[in-house]
């Protein structure tokens, strides 16, 4: 082991000798030294800290899965029955569609002839246009009740 001298009782021109005394060999020889104590250091912990320690990382990524595969699971769910709604309200839609180009081919063209087709069509852009607001409008109602509670 290297023992520094007690710089104090040297004059201060003496003191840059004795630090270059020590060679690069002796340096790195401590160096290691000082790595090696870190490293039986660190190798001290019993086997039962470490299980303890492996365990405590083991339950940490166990929780961030689940957290992470139930938030998955909600916004899977949230997003597959905003899908199926969505395709029920298309066909829902093209159903009424068809009931209301019917009617107005049953209903509205006879009084206006055969050669009605524009003003049918603006009869029944209107009718849809009138059933579209009035849907959402009752769908908007319900859903501000729905919230309130």
């Amino acid at each position: 082991m290297f023992l520094l001298p007690d710089l104090d009782s040297f004059e201060s021109d003496y003191i840059p000798e004795i630090l270059f005394s020590y060679t690069n060999s002796n340096i790195l020889t401590i160096i290691i030294i000082i790595f090696i104590s870190l490293i039986f250091t660190s190798m001290n912990k019993t086997k039962e800290q470490i299980y303890e320690e492996e365990f405590a990382k083991q339950e940490n990524i166990h929780e961030t899965v689940m957290k992470d595969a139930k938030v998955f699971k909600k916004q899977f769910v949230e997003r597959s029955l905003k899908l199926v709604t969505s395709g029920f309200g298309l066909v829902s839609a093209l159903a009424w569609n068809e009931l209301i180009k019917e009617a107005v081919s049953v209903y509205i063209k006879p009084y206006f002839g055969k050669n009605s087709g524009l003003i049918s069509l603006a009869i029944y852009a209107i009718l849809v246009t009138a059933l579209a607001v009035f849907i959402t409008y009752q769908l908007s109602k319900i859903s501000e009740n729905a919230g309130e509670d």
